[in-house]
């Protein structure tokens, strides 16, 4: 058992090493924000590249739907030119319509699919930076909070300290 001269200073030290305690902790805390942030910015970006890569594969997958169809629309009116047809009017001619109306609703098709992947990629920037700044924001308050506790402990400290030391 400790001697009663000592228990002042023990409570002092108890609160200086609680308090101690709590600032480390708050001060980790808000370091574990800023590499959440840092983290959620990353990811950020990689979609930010990510959209960038669909709006050209969109593209580049749009011109190649339209290849296909000008060597189908081609190779149409060779059929029928082999054939002694014109394609400029009759069953021939509603053929080469058909072809031009099958191909814009699927060129529309290509280009909706495009659009609706880059906005699920806009909303997955938005929540990442949003994520980002949650987690900065919690680091923040962490670590007043535990200014706020150290400080508390400290006064309960001196508060203990000053019974013990009044006898009380």
């Amino acid at each position: 058992m400790c001697p009663p001269a000592a228990l002042p200073a023990i409570a002092i030290g108890a609160a200086a090493i609680s308090s101690a305690g709590a600032v480390m902790a708050g001060l980790q805390a808000n370091a574990m924000g800023k590499y959440q942030q840092q983290v959620a910015e990353q990811n950020a970006a990689l979609d930010r590249e990510a959209i960038s890569v669909e709006k050209e594969n969109t593209q580049r997958t749009l011109a190649n739907h339209w290849r296909r169809v000008a060597q189908l629309k081609g190779e149409q009116k060779l059929a029928a030119a082999a054939g002694g047809v014109s394609t400029d009017f009759g069953t021939a001619a509603e053929i080469v319509e058909d072809t031009d109306m099958l191909a814009r609703e699927d060129a529309d098709l290509i280009a909706r699919q495009g659009t609706q992947n880059i906005r699920g990629l806009d909303r997955s920037v938005a929540n990442n930076i949003a994520e980002g700044r949650a987690a900065r924001s919690r680091g923040k308050g962490a670590m007043i909070g535990s200014f706020f506790e150290a400080g508390s402990t400290m006064l309960g400290g001196a508060t203990q300290y000053s019974k013990l030391k009044a006898g009380i």
